[in-house]
């Protein structure tokens, strides 16, 4: 298998680290677990960003997560005129943390790919391009994603990326997990 892909999808397409004319401006959320976990690769504060909840967030969010949807209404509110607004800046359960971004692409994308080690890396990193619904993995729409067009099925895709679906699994649960205990 071609273990390499990741890194040649990088030098020359827009990878799945890289929001350009993918009409998707709605980054993945990061839990404060994840950013502890790289803070203690990198040792600064330097890669993630606070970000104001919206609706088209927390839309998203209930899309990735369709069983959470009560739960994700629960915890990420949204800043209005009626709320106390000392109790707003106070309250993270207006807002979410994001990967920064630079030239439009993830703060830790080389030429080489992601320079996090995988186990360092945020949880929804380890899992693309598959994703769960219903306790079943799916793979990701991304047609720029080179071992998707080149491997096409599950099984491949899993033996490509040196993972299984027991992994898959158990990391979409972390991050479901962490992202909905600790907020609130």
């Amino acid at each position: 298998m071609d273990e390499n892909i990741c890194t040649k999808c990088a030098k020359t397409n827009l990878t799945c680290c890289s929001i350009t004319n993918r009409g998707n401006n709605i980054l993945f959320s990061l839990s404060k677990k994840e950013i502890n976990k790289i803070q203690t690769y990198i040792k600064n504060n330097n890669f993630f960003n606070i970000q104001e909840n919206n609706y088209l967030f927390i839309s998203k969010l209930i899309n990735l997560f369709p069983t959470e949807k009560k739960n994700i209404l629960k915890k990420f509110k949204i800043k209005n005129n009626l709320n106390n607004q000392k109790q707003q800046k106070e309250n993270f359960q207006f807002y979410h943390f994001t990967l920064k971004l630079k030239q439009d692409r993830c703060y830790f994308l080389s030429k080489q790919g992601c320079s996090l080690p995988r186990k360092i890396r945020p949880f929804f990193c380890q899992i693309y391009p598959f994703w769960v619904i219903e306790n079943k993995i799916i793979i990701f729409n991304d047609m720029d994603c080179l071992a998707i067009k080149k491997y096409k099925s599950i099984s491949k895709l899993l033996k490509v990326f040196k993972t299984s679906q027991d992994e898959i699994l158990f990391l979409y649960q972390q991050y479901k997990n962490n992202l909905l205990e600790e907020v609130g």
